[in-house]
């Protein structure tokens, strides 16, 4: 009897165990975890009176100084707080196709040289404005300094990172999972993994919804979420996939599923030299029957080399995130329940461990 026991347990351990890694056929360099080492309880203060009827879609500090927003609602749809006073001393980017206007923000880049120039990126007219912030704060002058065009000979880039002075990466709606393009925005390369079961060009951005880049100059290392499953990819700068991480929840994939995909897995990400933050949900919405489940009440953090850290269990929901130079603070775009407002973390005694 005791070895009948033994047996049993042993085939459902190996069950579990293969449920769970049913899914590496379809990744390159693929590990999974569902745990956490560590989990603890962090409360989102308001940082801001401010509340908005829309989300917050974009949310970067400059030179913990300044916390630059993007929020559709407004008629000038980026707006500058200064962090000491809390208060917005500026606003830019009106509606519109004329230059300095925007029709759908979706990346803000600080440049690589100069950390008061910033990288806007329409997605609906396909162009790319850098922008002098002291132009802005000092005179008002929110026209471009320069305005290009990307080549659309990889697809539509959506969401972009700078690697270095003289390249861009991209992610989005393109025929790879990644793109690099030269400082003229002319395509260099494409790379990245697309799991083999997606044959469609339409269908790959449908089922791998990316979140935005992260980057780490020094290791070299890019990171993308997945919006739609719980999977983290690891590349090198030559677009090489170093590791797909699959977790915590181990979210099977869209691409495998017949009827429309409601999970909901990574939101957004920010990192530093040390850690990488993750927003993350691991809700389906067709349960809740909330679009909101896609806002995640949960960051979990990981090293560069692809290892969970630990959980951080929050009181909102989150859709935007950003860390200070000082890796002290995190700032969040979140939903109080009824407004989405602008909060922050903090997190000085996680860095100093």
């Amino acid at each position: 009897m005791k070895k009948h026991k033994i047996y049993f347990f042993i085939l459902i351990i190996f069950i579990v165990q293969c449920s769970k890694n049913e899914y590496s056929k379809y990744y390159k360099n693929y590990e999974t975890f569902n745990k956490l080492p560590t989990v603890i309880k962090k409360n989102i203060h308001p940082f801001s009176k401010n509340k908005y009827q829309l989300y917050i879609s974009e949310l970067n500090i400059i030179d913990n100084r300044y916390l630059l927003i993007v929020n559709a609602e407004k008629e000038t749809a980026i707006q500058i707080y200064d962090i000491e006073t809390k208060e917005i001393i500026k606003q830019f980017g009106k509606k519109g196709r004329g230059p300095g206007e925007y029709l759908a923000i979706s990346s803000i880049l600080i440049d690589s040289n100069n950390k008061y120039k910033i990288w806007i990126f329409d997605a609906n007219q396909a162009k790319f404005d850098l922008i002098n912030l002291k132009s802005v704060l000092l005179s008002n002058k929110s026209l471009p300094d320069t305005t290009m065009k990307p080549s659309m000979d990889a697809g539509l880039p959506l969401l972009w990172c700078n690697l270095n002075n003289d390249t861009f990466l991209a992610t989005g709606g393109l025929i790879k999972r990644l793109c690099i393009y030269n400082n003229k925005l002319d395509t260099i390369k494409t790379g990245g993994f697309i799991p083999g079961k997606i044959n469609e060009e339409r269908d790959i951005y449908r089922y791998l919804m990316p979140t935005n880049i992260i980057k780490n100059n020094s290791k070299k290392i890019i990171v993308v979420g997945n919006m739609r499953t719980d999977v983290l990819e690891f590349y090198d700068y030559n677009l090489n996939n170093i590791k797909t991480i699959h977790g915590p929840d181990i979210l099977k994939p869209c691409f495998l599923k017949k009827d429309k995909c409601l999970s909901n897995g990574y939101t957004r990400l920010c990192a530093n030299g040390k850690n990488i933050y993750c927003v993350y949900s691991g809700e389906n919405t067709e349960k809740v029957k909330n679009w909101l489940v896609s806002f995640g009440k949960q960051i979990l953090v990981f090293d560069w080399d692809g290892n969970p850290i630990m959980k951080i269990k929050t009181d909102y929901r989150m859709g935007t995130i950003d860390i200070t130079e000082d890796g002290k603070t995190l700032y969040v775009g979140y939903f109080d329940g009824e407004y989405f407002r602008i909060g922050y973390i903090d997190i000085s005694d996680i860095e100093e461990k």
